[in-house]
């Protein structure tokens, strides 16, 4: 309970549950040594919660998300500690895509506005996840060199290992096409 806990004053024994998701959250304790009592209290706490591997709720914070952790490592491989730029309120988006910096206008334009903000970002609540997160779209860019257009669709994913369909055509006048099946694996 927060704050003073007059059970754990008393040596009260019980088992917890406690709502996860989206707060506001209720919590209920049962005795477990003194049949028949039993408490329920709405947590005032505004952070989310969600299941660890024992079906214990616990608090999700922004560190804790998959997000944060893999900024947090490429930055921390560019010699930059977060911890010494990021303050108390920190949110972080389902993507690392999602969020905003400065406007920046270069040759991977094109790429970044259909790909990153319109794909990735704006559709997001208007597709499925899963199509947003494995449909990927090669547009001409620097990667490419400027020559290919097409689609990847990720078809599996089993651990560490992923297959992907792809699908280019060339931009650059020769009318050449390519169809792969990609097996990659992640170590």
């Amino acid at each position: 309970m927060p704050g003073y806990d007059n059970w754990l004053k008393a040596g009260v024994k019980s088992v917890g549950f406690t709502q996860t998701g989206k707060p506001p959250h209720v919590h209920l304790d049962i005795a477990i040594d003194r049949p028949g009592l039993c408490r329920i209290y709405i947590l005032e706490e505004a952070e989310a919660r969600r299941l660890d591997t024992l079906r214990r709720a616990v608090v999700v914070t922004a560190r804790s998300t998959e997000v944060f952790k893999k900024i947090y490592k490429r930055m921390e491989g560019l010699g930059v500690d977060l911890d010494d730029h990021v303050g108390s309120l920190l949110e972080a988006g389902r993507l690392i895509l999602d969020g905003t910096g400065n406007v920046i206008v270069d040759p991977d334009a094109l790429r970044h506005i259909f790909v990153e903000l319109l794909w990735k970002t704006d559709l997001q609540g208007k597709l499925p996840f899963w199509a947003l997160d494995h449909i990927n779209f090669v547009i001409p860019s620097s990667p490419n060199d400027f020559s290919r257009v097409g689609v990847s669709v990720d078809v599996a994913e089993f651990g560490r290992v992923n297959i992907a369909l792809n699908g280019t055509c060339s931009t650059d006048g020769k009318m050449e096409t390519a169809g792969t099946l990609t097996l990659g694996f992640k170590f």
